[in-house]
């Protein structure tokens, strides 16, 4: 048992001497053991059995979060009849045991909080941290059951069977638990832990046949730690082994190979322009917030990203004139006109210059000719000179862009056809239409009543003026040559007006329509015949443009 004792702590003892890693710590604990099995009542430990333990261990951190910890402890455990409040245990059995305990374990931990320890690098901060563990353990049990006490003989055969199968070799358990690590410094660690084990045996307590055979024991173990994190030696402390530290009597930045780094950039202080201030390498140490490599101490637009040219402004245009102060940003120009450009080199800026391709005078706005309306024709052979326009149409603007200036064009939004004014031709349909009235609108004799089979035809005029509502409508009454003139003329008008007010009731505007009576002047037929003297009796429709 002895040798089993001082292999572990050679072990223990050699994890300090292993090549220095701050991956391993080393600690000791001190707590309480208790048990859990034939002479335990309830499902809890009899606290007042419980008994010290002492452990020594080391831990090899693995990742971020996880490790793996080897480690020895020794520990009492103790249990007795005496604690039931049944006593008919006491008066049967009167069993009691004690157990020296020798444990080497194999245990996994995971500190879900580890990773707020280091925040940083090099960083460090003290943490209060949960964890939780599960491994395997070798045990040597030394179990001492007392039978002595026995008063019956009911339980001497299965006494005889235990003392019988007693082991006298290491079985194995499983440990499983949950602990709080406090950090007292970087490197030194205290810690709480309550641990239960569940061993592979029945015999912890030395007692298995002659209690209850079907149930394992268990132990458990409640402590308390200190522990030492291990790691190269570090003389300034600062995180950097001193065979890596560029600077180790002094504590730095592991980005400054050790030096110190006030503003943590990497770039150590004696080297660093700006020492204060987190820079880059490039600008040494300087920072350059806009990234336009222009240091901030020299950037006039720290937060914009410029050029060196304009002292770390922007400027859009590239003519080294920067944003702030170029009237024409967006394009590049001159110092003389403050970063606007000349193309004509007239010494008027373009956007101020109408003719910019052209040297001009100022008092003409850079044209060398009086334009009023700056669309580079002169004044004195423009048509439209106050409104901008075209050079081929003599300065007049084309809106509907149908080749006849606007002045000309009668319909100016329409392209249309220079025959017909600049207004779009009448449609062959609508003109049938305007003959078909002319010929079908028929009143009842002697009388500017409108027939109903002509109302029709008026409906379709008036949808004419509708869509067609650039042009006017010009309605003329006649009539044959019989009867008194002065009665035919005042009958003309009449039925002139009577279409005139129909349109109108169907919505045409007034203002679009003009109407006359001209009696019997203007003959289309024949007066001696009746086929004449029927075509002299007309209302004429006509379109036109003003």
């Amino acid at each position: 048992m002895r040798r089993s004792i001082y292999v572990a702590i050679l072990f223990l003892l050699a994890a300090k001497y292993l090549p220095a890693q701050p991956r391993f710590e080393l600690g000791f604990s001190v707590g309480g053991s208790n048990y859990l099995g034939d002479l335990v009542e309830t499902g809890l430990p009899e606290f007042s059995e419980t008994k010290a333990m002492f452990g020594l261990w080391t831990n090899y951190r693995l990742a971020k979060r996880g490790g793996m910890r080897l480690g020895f402890a020794y520990a009492g455990l103790s249990g007795d009849d005496a604690n039931f409040s049944d006593p008919a245990f006491l008066e049967n059995r009167n069993f009691r045991f004690t157990t020296d305990l020798i444990e080497l374990s194999m245990i996994g931990t995971w500190e879900p909080f580890a990773v707020r320890r280091y925040p940083g690098e090099i960083e460090f901060k003290k943490i209060f941290s949960p964890y939780v563990f599960g491994g395997i353990a070798l045990v040597r049990a030394m179990a001492k059951p007392d039978f002595s006490d026995t008063p019956t003989d009911r339980f001497r055969e299965r006494i005889q069977i235990d003392k019988r199968d007693l082991p006298n070799s290491p079985v194995i358990s499983f440990p499983i638990g949950v602990g709080f690590k406090q950090d007292l410094s970087k490197r030194t660690v205290f810690s709480l832990e309550l641990g239960f084990r569940k061993s592979a045996s029945d015999y912890i307590d030395g007692i298995s046949h002659a209690g209850n055979p079907a149930g394992g024991d268990w132990y458990v173990f409640g402590l308390t730690s200190l522990s030492f994190r291990l790691g190269e030696k570090d003389t300034d402390d600062d995180g950097i082994p001193d065979k890596e530290d560029n600077c180790p009597q002094e504590p730095g930045n592991l980005s400054a190979h050790g030096c110190p780094d006030q503003d943590g950039d990497g770039i150590e202080d004696l080297e660093d322009i700006c020492p204060e201030l987190a820079g880059v390498y490039e600008l040494s140490g300087c920072p350059d917030t806009d990234g336009d490599k222009v240091a901030d101490r020299f950037d006039l637009c720290p937060d914009i990203p410029g050029t060196e040219a304009t002292q770390g402004c922007p400027d859009l245009d590239g003519d080294g004139f920067r944003d702030g102060l170029d009237e024409c940003p967006g394009q590049a120009g001159t110092k003389l006109l403050l970063g606007c450009p000349d193309c004509d080199g007239d010494g008027i800026p373009n956007d101020k210059d109408y003719c910019p391709t052209v040297p001009g005078k100022f008092e003409f706005d850079g044209c060398p000719f009086a334009d009023r309306d700056h669309d580079g024709v002169p004044d004195e052979v423009d048509r439209c000179p106050d409104i901008p326009g075209l050079a081929e149409l003599d300065g007049c603007f084309d809106t509907d862009e149908d080749g006849i200036a606007d002045i000309d064009d009668k319909c100016p939004q329409l392209a249309g056809v220079r025959s017909n004014s600049g207004c779009p031709p009448l449609p062959e349909k609508a003109k049938t239409l305007l003959e078909f009235a002319t010929r079908n609108v028929k009143f009842e004799t002697g009388s500017a009543k409108l027939k109903s089979e002509s109302l029709k035809t008026l409906d379709e005029i008036a949808e004419i003026m509708q869509e067609f509502d650039y042009y006017d409508l010009s309605i003329s009454g006649h009539t044959d040559s019989r009867g008194k003139d002065e009665l035919n003329l005042k009958l003309s008008k009449e039925r002139a007006s009577a279409c005139f007010d129909y349109l109108v009731e169907k919505g045409v505007d007034p203002g679009r329509m003009i109407h006359e009576g001209y009696g019997e002047t203007q003959p289309i037929g024949d007066n001696r015949t009746a086929a004449g003297r029927q075509l002299n009796r007309r209302v004429a429709f006509d379109l036109f443009l003003k």
